[in-house]
């Protein structure tokens, strides 16, 4: 079985890593010094946003099922 490190708390790990992309797609809009990449960059960064939400409650119910934050013991 291939791991790199186990954390224990590798579930809210995996959480806030994924939450920086938001960032990437509102500053790459921004960027672009166009107004209509920068209404795209706002509207993929609201629709991340938006699907991180359930993504976040789901991840965090399997944990608590399994009693365990760690990825390795999920």
């Amino acid at each position: 079985r291939l791991v790199l490190a186990d954390l224990s708390i590798g579930v809210f790990l995996w959480i806030s890593i994924s939450s920086i992309t938001p960032i990437g797609l509102l500053i790459s809009g921004y960027v672009s010094n166009n107004k209509y990449s920068f209404l795209g960059g706002l509207r993929a960064a609201a629709q991340s946003i938006s699907y991180e939400i359930p993504l976040t409650l789901c991840v965090l119910s399997i944990s608590l099922l399994s009693n365990s934050s760690s990825t390795v013991d999920i």
